[in-house]
Formats: structure tokens, C-alpha cells, sequence
């Protein structure tokens, strides 16, 4: 499966040291998945990571973590993913659109869910 050229920038920037690696195809979403944690640390929230994170940079706005799940969903579905990216993904963006940050604590619980498919 290819990745577009904005995916793989946003896999470049990612803080990720699993295993499968920062330049995982996985990268991108391990990236969000790290800055949304830090977002919600930064809100006070005590976060239990699913998967170990590094230190990332949180989100300084809800508009900046839908431009990088846009990243992911234009790519998966320009490369043949379209089911992937209409799915859990489309909900996820269209939650961050209408809620932002304001039911952080209450959809963290989803936005980890989501993040685990990738």
C-alpha cells in the first residue's frame, strides 16, 4: 500500500520509538495518538496509554488535531484504504469538528479506540 507525501511528512515528524519504528506506515497515527495523550495530560486528565508513547507536543488547538486525521483520511482513502477511512476515522474527524476539546475527558476513552485500529 502506498502513502501519500503529506502522510509520510507527518510519519517524519513523528516522536514514535515502538517497534515497528517512527517510518512505520503506523507512524502517522502513533503520532496523533501520542499528542492527543499529551493534550490530554495538558488538561489534566491522568492518561493509561494503551501503548507506550514517547514525549510528543500537544495539540494547541482542536483544529490542529483535525488537520492531521485529515492527513491520515485523505491518504488512506487516495490509496485504496477508502473503508478504513470511512469508518471509525470519519467519526473521529466529524467529533473533533463539531465538539473540539470541549468532551476531551468524556471521548478519550473513543479517540483510543480509534487510534488503535491504526
Amino acid at each position: 500500500m502506498s502513502i501519500s507525501a503529506q502522510l509520510q511528512e507527518l510519519i517524519g515528524r513523528s516522536p514514535d520509538e515502538s517497534p515497528a519504528g517512527p517510518r512505520s506506515r503506523t507512524g502517522g497515527g502513533r503520532r496523533i495518538y501520542a499528542r492527543v495523550v499529551a493534550t490530554a495530560r495538558g488538561f489534566g486528565h491522568e492518561v493509561l496509554p494503551r501503548h507506550a508513547v514517547t514525549e510528543a507536543r500537544a495539540y494547541s488547538d482542536a483544529g490542529e488535531l483535525r488537520a492531521d486525521l485529515d492527513i491520515l483520511y485523505r491518504s488512506l482513502s487516495a490509496n485504496g484504504s477508502a473503508m478504513l477511512a470511512r469508518g471509525r476515522l470519519r467519526a473521529l474527524r466529524r467529533a473533533v469538528e463539531v465538539f473540539g476539546f470541549h468532551l476531551a475527558s468524556v471521548d478519550l476513552r473513543r479517540i483510543r479506540r480509534s487510534m488503535s485500529a491504526y
